[in-house]
Protein backbone atom coordinates (compact mmCIF):
# COMPACT_ATOMS: atom_id res chain seq x y z
CA UNK A 1 0.00 0.00 0.00
CA UNK A 2 1.49 3.14 -0.85
CA UNK A 3 2.07 5.85 1.60
CA UNK A 4 3.43 9.30 1.49
CA UNK A 5 5.65 10.02 4.05
CA UNK A 6 7.03 13.22 5.03
CA UNK A 7 10.58 12.70 6.25
CA UNK A 8 12.61 15.45 7.95
CA UNK A 9 15.86 14.16 9.32
CA UNK A 10 16.72 15.59 13.06
CA UNK A 11 20.23 16.76 12.72
CA UNK A 12 22.17 16.18 15.54
CA UNK A 13 19.02 14.69 17.92
CA UNK A 14 16.70 11.89 18.10
CA UNK A 15 17.84 8.15 16.69
CA UNK A 16 20.00 10.11 14.40
CA UNK A 17 22.42 11.96 17.06
CA UNK A 18 22.56 8.66 18.50
CA UNK A 19 23.36 6.66 15.76
CA UNK A 20 25.92 9.72 14.80
CA UNK A 21 27.15 9.08 18.18
CA UNK A 22 27.49 4.97 17.61
CA UNK A 23 29.59 5.85 14.59
CA UNK A 24 27.21 3.30 12.85
CA UNK A 25 26.95 6.25 9.79
CA UNK A 26 31.27 5.87 9.05
CA UNK A 27 30.81 2.53 8.97
CA UNK A 28 29.99 -0.55 6.61
CA UNK A 29 26.87 -2.00 8.73
CA UNK A 30 28.35 -5.40 8.52
CA UNK A 31 31.83 -4.17 10.47
CA UNK A 32 29.86 -2.50 13.08
CA UNK A 33 27.54 -5.33 14.09
CA UNK A 34 30.64 -7.69 14.57
CA UNK A 35 31.94 -4.52 16.94
CA UNK A 36 29.23 -4.20 18.78
CA UNK A 37 28.06 -7.97 19.38
CA UNK A 38 32.06 -8.91 19.64
CA UNK A 39 32.52 -5.44 22.65
CA UNK A 40 29.20 -6.50 24.37
CA UNK A 41 30.03 -10.29 24.67
CA UNK A 42 33.69 -9.09 25.96
CA UNK A 43 32.49 -6.46 28.24
CA UNK A 44 29.88 -9.28 29.78
CA UNK A 45 32.37 -11.64 29.97
CA UNK A 46 34.77 -8.97 32.26
CA UNK A 47 32.00 -8.11 34.45
CA UNK A 48 31.18 -11.29 35.29
CA UNK A 49 35.04 -12.15 35.87
CA UNK A 50 35.64 -9.51 38.15
CA UNK A 51 32.42 -9.99 40.32
CA UNK A 52 32.95 -13.55 40.68
CA UNK A 53 37.43 -12.64 41.57
CA UNK A 54 36.22 -9.50 43.90
CA UNK A 55 32.86 -11.13 45.56
CA UNK A 56 33.14 -14.89 44.92
CA UNK A 57 29.27 -15.26 42.90
CA UNK A 58 28.18 -13.90 39.57
CA UNK A 59 25.96 -10.89 39.29
CA UNK A 60 22.28 -11.07 38.46
CA UNK A 61 21.66 -10.11 34.41
CA UNK A 62 19.81 -7.52 36.02
CA UNK A 63 23.25 -5.78 36.57
CA UNK A 64 25.24 -7.18 34.13
CA UNK A 65 23.43 -6.53 30.97
CA UNK A 66 23.17 -2.53 31.52
CA UNK A 67 26.98 -2.28 32.24
CA UNK A 68 27.83 -4.68 29.31
CA UNK A 69 25.14 -2.61 27.12
CA UNK A 70 26.84 0.71 27.97
CA UNK A 71 30.46 -0.29 27.77
CA UNK A 72 29.31 -1.78 23.97
CA UNK A 73 28.34 1.57 23.45
CA UNK A 74 31.65 3.55 24.04
CA UNK A 75 33.90 0.47 22.30
CA UNK A 76 31.21 0.83 19.56
CA UNK A 77 31.92 5.02 19.55
CA UNK A 78 35.87 5.30 19.93
CA UNK A 79 37.05 1.85 18.26
CA UNK A 80 34.17 2.18 15.67
CA UNK A 81 35.58 6.15 15.35
CA UNK A 82 39.37 4.40 15.20
CA UNK A 83 38.19 1.90 12.75
CA UNK A 84 36.25 4.14 10.54
CA UNK A 85 39.48 6.81 9.82
CA UNK A 86 41.84 3.74 9.28
CA UNK A 87 39.49 1.57 6.35
CA UNK A 88 39.70 3.10 3.26
CA UNK A 89 37.14 4.91 1.59
CA UNK A 90 34.52 4.07 -0.98
CA UNK A 91 35.85 5.96 -3.83
CA UNK A 92 34.99 5.76 -7.89
CA UNK A 93 36.90 6.87 -10.64
CA UNK A 94 33.98 6.42 -12.84
CA UNK A 95 32.66 9.72 -14.59
CA UNK A 96 29.73 11.38 -17.01
CA UNK A 97 30.55 11.11 -20.44
CA UNK A 98 29.45 14.78 -20.40
CA UNK A 99 32.39 15.56 -18.46
CA UNK A 100 34.73 14.72 -21.41
CA UNK A 101 34.26 18.11 -22.66
CA UNK A 102 37.50 20.04 -23.64
CA UNK A 103 39.35 16.60 -23.42
CA UNK A 104 41.99 15.68 -25.77
CA UNK A 105 41.22 12.92 -27.89
CA UNK A 106 43.38 10.25 -30.91
CA UNK A 107 40.93 9.68 -34.23
CA UNK A 108 41.82 5.71 -34.11
CA UNK A 109 39.35 4.39 -37.04
CA UNK A 110 38.68 5.69 -40.66
CA UNK A 111 38.27 9.33 -41.28
CA UNK A 112 35.38 11.40 -39.67
CA UNK A 113 33.56 13.78 -41.81
CA UNK A 114 30.73 15.91 -40.72
CA UNK A 115 27.60 13.55 -40.86
CA UNK A 116 29.79 10.15 -40.86
CA UNK A 117 31.81 10.40 -37.26
CA UNK A 118 34.80 8.24 -36.77
CA UNK A 119 35.99 6.68 -33.29
CA UNK A 120 38.50 8.61 -31.31
CA UNK A 121 39.83 7.11 -27.84
CA UNK A 122 40.05 10.28 -25.48
CA UNK A 123 41.73 9.55 -21.48
CA UNK A 124 40.39 11.11 -18.50
CA UNK A 125 41.93 12.70 -15.47
CA UNK A 126 42.03 9.50 -13.75
CA UNK A 127 43.86 8.05 -17.04
CA UNK A 128 41.03 5.74 -17.89
CA UNK A 129 40.33 5.46 -21.71
CA UNK A 130 36.83 6.20 -23.13
CA UNK A 131 35.72 5.52 -26.88
CA UNK A 132 33.65 7.62 -28.44
CA UNK A 133 32.84 8.60 -31.81
CA UNK A 134 33.62 11.84 -33.04
CA UNK A 135 32.97 14.74 -36.14
CA UNK A 136 34.19 17.99 -37.05
CA UNK A 137 32.47 20.87 -35.68
CA UNK A 138 31.82 22.23 -39.43
CA UNK A 139 31.56 20.77 -42.72
CA UNK A 140 34.17 20.79 -45.12
CA UNK A 141 36.81 19.25 -42.60
CA UNK A 142 38.04 15.91 -41.89
CA UNK A 143 40.12 14.44 -39.61
CA UNK A 144 42.19 10.97 -40.20
CA UNK A 145 43.51 8.54 -38.19
CA UNK A 146 46.10 9.49 -35.42
CA UNK A 147 44.88 12.97 -36.04
CA UNK A 148 43.78 14.91 -32.28
CA UNK A 149 41.09 16.63 -31.58
CA UNK A 150 39.39 18.57 -28.95
CA UNK A 151 35.52 17.07 -27.79
CA UNK A 152 33.27 20.30 -27.46
CA UNK A 153 29.78 18.93 -27.00
CA UNK A 154 27.52 16.16 -27.40
CA UNK A 155 24.61 15.54 -29.60
CA UNK A 156 22.86 11.84 -28.72
CA UNK A 157 26.36 9.83 -29.05
CA UNK A 158 28.77 12.20 -31.25
CA UNK A 159 31.16 14.72 -30.26
CA UNK A 160 31.51 17.40 -32.28
CA UNK A 161 35.19 18.24 -32.19
CA UNK A 162 38.01 20.44 -33.47
CA UNK A 163 41.56 19.22 -34.62
CA UNK A 164 43.81 20.43 -31.69
CA UNK A 165 46.88 22.54 -32.94
CA UNK A 166 49.64 21.78 -29.90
Amino acid sequence: MPTDVDYQPDVGGGLTGIAGWLCLNRLPLLIWFVLALTSFAIAGYMVNFISLSVIGILLPQLFTLPIAVVASAFACRYLGGFLADHLPKNESSAISLDDLSGYVGTITLGCAIKGMPSEAVVRDKHQQKHYVLVEPETSGIEFTSGTQVVLLRREGRVWSATRFDS
